[in-house]
């Protein structure tokens, strides 16, 4: 059996977050498409102009569709590898302006405790029973382990509240049954 009962940051769940979009397929599949929709959009607007330029036109404007296809290369070019770093900044953002509204999406205290059966989980707002089954993965970060109980919630278990590596481990192989 183990108990814990921890405090969870901002950051705690800032990081959650990041992890969820960049290691979950659903988010791996979100992030593609986001940075796939300026490029793709682009592109549409870029072959778009050709078309429009020569088919309406005698001598077309070579110069003005290179520079104008070039300069929207550039910004796709740009936006795919900008994109996963302003996502996770606008989830960073977004989180702080819900703290600031006072609706977190998350419960600061909490109290887990797994037991032989089941998982019970105490907030000042809940107290719930999860059996072992409904836990999808326990994902291990650099910050924290997590206990996924769907695809994007399930519990944030700080690294800080093991006492030590072996303690950490052992929690894992036991969750993991």
């Amino acid at each position: 059996m183990f108990k814990f009962n921890y405090m969870l940051t901002e950051a705690d769940y800032i990081e959650f977050s990041r992890y969820v979009f960049s290691n979950k397929q659903f988010g791996k599949k979100d992030m593609m498409w986001l940075r796939l929709s300026v490029p793709i959009f682009l592109l549409l607007f870029t072959i778009f102009r050709w078309f429009n330029e020569f088919s309406w036109y005698i001598n077309p404007d070579l110069e003005y569709l290179l520079y104008g296809s070039f300069l929207s290369l550039g910004v796709a070019v740009l936006w795919f590898f900008s994109a996963k770093p302003i996502l996770l900044w606008s989830i960073k953002k977004g989180i702080a302006g819900l703290g600031k509204a006072g609706r977190l999406p998350y419960d600061k205290e909490n109290t887990l405790i797994f037991e032989e059966e089941a998982v019970i989980e105490i907030t000042p707002d809940l107290e719930a029973r999860h059996k072992y089954s409904k836990i999808e993965e326990i994902a291990e970060a650099e910050q924290a382990v997590y206990v996924f109980l769907s695809a994007a919630s399930g519990f944030i278990m700080p690294i800080s509240i093991f006492s030590d590596e072996g303690e950490r481990k052992q929690f894992v192989s036991f969750v993991q049954g």
